[in-house]
């Protein structure tokens, strides 16, 4: 402490900041210091340094140095360093190196070298050097130097020079010289010359 104030500069410096401090608080009414000093400066109106507008709702809401958005609800959720999917199903399963197919059910069999096709059944037939054909069935029966046609069924008949239609059944039968209609039954029954109404049963009758 001795070390501190035996500089004069030292002592200036705090003599100075002393003083600063105590006219700082007379000058922004801090009112009378205890011990009744003469030294108060006597209390003034105080007016605002402002426009006259109404106190800012937000001045006394201290807001944290972040924007005020709801938190992140996955911040405090720690992913692994690959992608959030699901597993791959087939991830454990190991695979032959060949494509997963089912097996070719020939595979173990071993044709011959020739073609897979069933043996020709003409293949040990021999045929001679002709058109293999039918013999022709006429083929040994001569004929006449005639036509081949059967003879005319009607060649040995011999007609009269009249026409073949059968005789009219009618051309006998001789008939008279009236119309052959049936004779009327009603043509000799005589009717009276009254109408053919039957007779009024209230004829007769006679009211009162």
């Amino acid at each position: 402490m001795r070390k501190l104030f035996a500089g004069k500069s030292a002592f200036f410096a705090v003599f100075f900041l002393v003083t600063f401090a105590f006219t700082w608080n007379l000058v922004h009414g801090a009112g009378a210091i205890v011990g009744g000093l003469s030294l108060a400066a006597p209390e003034l109106p105080l007016l605002a340094h402002s426009p006259s507008v109404p106190p800012d709702p937000w001045d006394g809401v201290r807001l944290a140095h972040t924007p005020s958005v709801p938190p992140d609800p996955w911040d405090g959720v720690r992913l692994a360093h690959t992608p959030s999917v699901p597993p791959d199903p087939w991830d454990g399963v190991r695979l032959a190196h060949t494509p997963s197919v089912p097996p070719d059910p020939w595979d173990g069999v071993r044709l011959a070298h020739t073609p897979s096709v069933p043996p020709d059944p003409w293949d040990g037939v021999r045929l001679a050097h002709t058109p293999s054909v039918p013999p022709d069935p006429w083929d040994g029966v001569r004929l006449a130097h005639t036509p081949s046609v059967p003879p005319d069924p009607w060649d040995g008949v011999r007609l009269a020079h009249t026409p073949s239609v059968p005789p009219d059944p009618w051309d006998g039968v001789r008939l008279a010289h009236t119309p052959s209609v049936p004779p009327d039954p009603w043509d000799g029954v005589r009717l009276a010359h009254t109408p053919s109404v039957p007779p009024d049963p209230w004829d007769g009758v006679r009211l009162a």
